[in-house]
């Protein structure tokens, strides 16, 4: 099985780097297309510096993110499809895992997972807010993280593909279609992906032209009124969601989650904190000889060993059903 990732490039990120290693380092049953409209030559030199060799690399103008990932999707024949933004990153082997879902599923048509959340600064600060299990309310609300979510080329290409026309909603746009002609859709609740949100991405943005593709995407699917009641709803959410972005990112903890989080430091680390608006909880840790120290509004557990920059652990936390914990930030330390 060959999952198709495309990398539309509309800038030269900072995070560059991290992002193609992210799929430099994952088992090789990929290919990779990158639509580079930046004109910036730090991009072929990331790309240089990071010794992946790109299946496809277009260099040029396109008409938009959407119509470039499109047409990298056409040139491509993988059985799997999906796409990662230049300050993304994919976790260690999910693409071995995402392989395996769905060759013992074949009747699965799209798995998603989670995603963590970082600042600017490569500080991971909770989980994505809107992320559950599919249900009908992917009509109303995206409840898919785009970097972990991948689809069948067959149930991709039977919808359309994704409309070069949108900006802003030409994921949830796709969802949305898959979900309407029936497809399955399942979430997988593990973290597959890194995201990160600082004041210039497009996830952090609302612009007029966003919210017409919003109310646009809701209404084919609801009364004006419950569109109207939606978005309005959507922009009290995003401005609290972005006005603090370290205290509103939290993802309540009501039953077993296991955080694969990644050093995204620069240097060594032999020890990480999970901080929490409160604690009842308990905490395991699958790296051997680990020590884990439980406070009032914080988890450490210490390694025996240095985690090295770009991998990561998981940590399991098991609370009752009950808690009303919610993780805020996590920090690593040497």
């Amino acid at each position: 099985m060959i999952i198709d990732i495309v990398m539309p490039i509309g800038h030269w990120s900072r995070h560059l780097t991290s992002a193609l290693e992210s799929i430099h380092n994952q088992p090789r049953n990929f290919r990779l297309a990158i639509m580079d409209a930046s004109h910036d030559p730090r991009v072929k030199a990331d790309i240089a510096s990071v010794g992946l060799k790109p299946d496809i690399y277009r260099d040029g103008k396109d008409n938009g993110q959407a119509d470039a990932i499109a047409k990298a999707w056409l040139s491509m024949d993988g059985d799997v499809v999906t796409w990662l933004n230049a300050d993304d990153m994919l976790l260690p082997n999910v693409l071995r895992n995402v392989e395996n879902l769905f060759l013992s599923d074949p009747e699965t048509d799209v798995f998603y997972a989670n995603s963590s959340i970082s600042d600017d600064n490569g500080m991971i600060i909770g989980l994505h807010p809107e992320v559950q299990p599919h249900s009908d309310i992917l009509l109303r609300s995206n409840i898919i993280s785009q970097p972990s979510c991948f689809v069948r080329r067959t149930a991709m290409e039977s919808v359309g593909g994704l409309n070069p026309e949108l900006e802003f909603t030409m994921d949830w746009d796709l969802w949305v279609r898959l979900h309407n002609a029936g497809k399955s859709i399942k979430f997988v609740n593990e973290i597959w992906s890194n995201v990160t949100w600082e004041p210039a991405t497009k996830t952090a943005s609302f612009s007029r032209q966003r919210y017409r593709e919003i109310f646009a995407l809701i209404r084919r699917n609801s009364s004006f009124y419950v569109s109207a009641k939606s978005i309005f709803g959507f922009m009290q959410h995003h401005k609290s969601t972005y006005k603090d972005a370290r205290i509103s990112l939290s993802t309540p903890i009501n039953k077993l989650v296991n955080f694969s989080i990644l050093n995204l430091t620069a240097t060594q680390q032999k020890s990480i904190e999970l901080h929490f608006d409160n604690i009842d909880a308990a905490v395991k840790c699958n790296i051997s000889g680990a020590e884990v120290e439980i406070s009032e509004k914080s988890i450490r557990a210490n390694f025996d060993r240095a985690i090295e920059p770009g991998e990561s652990v998981q940590i399991s936390v098991c609370a009752d059903q009950k808690s009303s914990a919610k993780l805020m930030s996590t920090n690593w330390q040497k």
